[in-house]
């Protein structure tokens, strides 16, 4: 699994950075790809790539982001999965500090 060591500068799931506005397209992998403590997403939902790292997830071209990983992942059983078996480090789906937003619904309604 390719997925970004930290968040980046601009990530969208950080506190500091202001929303941001992807095509329609982004926005619904975005949609599809939100979970919270209320909707957990299945093993099949769609990962959230890093909008710095253009490309497709499925093929490795495209790093999964941080920050969603940060804020989403441990309501993801596909996330939570594939950290069980060692391919994403647990540091990325429970990171230590507070520069996250606290939910993917924080983040939209920035």
């Amino acid at each position: 699994m390719n997925a970004c060591k930290t968040p980046c500068v601009e990530c969208p799931f950080r506190k500091s950075t202001p929303a941001h506005m992807y095509d329609s397209d982004r926005n619904k992998i975005m949609d599809l790809s939100a979970a919270d403590e209320d909707n957990i997403a299945h093993v099949g939902a769609p990962w959230f790539g890093c909008h710095m790292a253009p490309g497709d997830i499925e093929s490795g071209a495209e790093r999964v982001c941080a920050g969603w990983l940060g804020v989403v992942g441990k309501f993801h059983l596909g996330v939570i999965a594939a950290m069980n078996l060692g391919f994403i480090p647990r540091s990325l789906v429970f990171p230590e500090g507070n520069e996250l937003v606290g939910s993917y619904n924080e983040m939209v309604s920035k």
